[in-house]
This record gives C-alpha cells, sequence and structure tokens, in this order.
C-alpha cells in the first residue's frame, strides 16, 4: 500500500532522482543530461529549504515513489530563493558560454537568472506546485490525493488560489490537469498555465 507523509530530513536525494526520472515530459530525462542535479536543483531544492510545510511524498514498500512540492506565496518564495538559494547555486556553477545549447546550459542559465512568475497570475493564486510520480504509481489516483492535500495545506497558510505551469507537449500532464478540475488561464506555444481555487 502506498501512503502520503510529510518531507523528511534525508529525502531530496530521493526526490531529485525522481525529478530527473520525470524530467522529460513525464518520461526519463537521465540520458539527456550530464548533472544530474540540475532540474532538482531548480524544481525541488529550493522547496525543500524555504516550503518544506507544503512538501509531501508518496511512499510504498519499494520506497518514494512521488512528491508534491511548492508555496502558498509565490511571491515571498522567490524573493527567498532570490537571497538564500540561487547565490550558492551561482557561485558553484559559472554561466555557460553563449555557443553552449545543451539542456544542462539551459538550466545553468536558469539558474543564473531565475524565472519568476507573473504578477496578475500570483497576485490571484498566489501558490503554486510542482507533482511528479513514478510509472509504478501513476494512474491510481494518487496524483489527485497529493494535490488534494497541497491544497489544504496551502489554504490554511492563507492561499485562495492554486497555479501551475505545464509544457505544452505534455500531453498527459495537461489531460490529468484538466481531469483534476483545473482552469486554463493562459497558453504560449510551449506551456498552459492552469489556475484552480484551494477550497
Amino acid at each position: 500500500m502506498a501512503q502520503l507523509r510529510a518531507v523528511k530530513d534525508g529525502d531530496q536525494p530521493v526526490l531529485y532522482e525522481i525529478c530527473l526520472r520525470t524530467g522529460n515530459l513525464g518520461d526519463d530525462a537521465s540520458p539527456l543530461y550530464r548533472d544530474p542535479e540540475l532540474l532538482g536543483h531548480i524544481y525541488v531544492g529550493p522547496y525543500l529549504l524555504l516550503a518544506r510545510a507544503s512538501c509531501l511524498v508518496l511512499e510504498d514498500s519499494e520506497g518514494i515513489a512521488g512528491y508534491v512540492v511548492g508555496t502558498s506565496n509565490t511571491i515571498a518564495f522567490e524573493s527567498a530563493c532570490a537571497e538564500r538559494w540561487w547565490p550558492p547555486l551561482q557561485q558553484r556553477y559559472p554561466l555557460p558560454q553563449c555557443e553552449d545549447t545543451s539542456l544542462d546550459a539551459v538550466r545553468l542559465r536558469q539558474i543564473h537568472a531565475p524565472l519568476r512568475t507573473l504578477p496578475a497570475l500570483s497576485a490571484r493564486y498566489s501558490a503554486h506546485l510542482h507533482i511528479n510520480i513514478l510509472p509504478r504509481l501513476q494512474g491510481r489516483g494518487f496524483g489527485r490525493q497529493l494535490i488534494d492535500c497541497f491544497r489544504a495545506s496551502v489554504a490554511e497558510q492563507g492561499a485562495t488560489g492554486l497555479h501551475l505551469v505545464a509544457a505544452m507537449q505534455n500531453r498527459r500532464a495537461l489531460a490529468f490537469y484538466n481531469r483534476y478540475g483545473f482552469q486554463e488561464l493562459g497558453r504560449t506555444q510551449e506551456a498552459v498555465a492552469f489556475g484552480i481555487a484551494t477550497a
């Protein structure tokens, strides 16, 4: 039986691994990166440090198989990242050369120039999340359970709305968020933004 639980000390390496193993539009991105930690540095690590109260993992007899991480206050979180999370990574990783078009270089540039959420989006939907589940527990309702628990958690912290962004090519994710009840807020050629009330 699988169960949800709060993040604990020592979970980070496994969550980084899951982030990588689902980082290619839901499929394994391990062959695509030279540095296996880059995706985790961007999409997992800062939440474990700065918004741990909102983070949950999905665990079965084989170990951790999924997670949801996020924050109830995107604006405050991004400010905290600028002060406490990105500077050490920017010192650790030099900015790549302009001619380097590898995925590692793309992520390194993201570390040096982190993306910021549009104010209009974070004002109405202050919370945001990232969710990933390994194939062995996909399609069994655990994604819905993780988001349900996350919504309840950020609602208790004062968030009235939740947003997320999914890649346009990630058809499975787009279908899941539509089924869950998220409303499309806007799209580009590359991604779709979704929002939902927390209660």
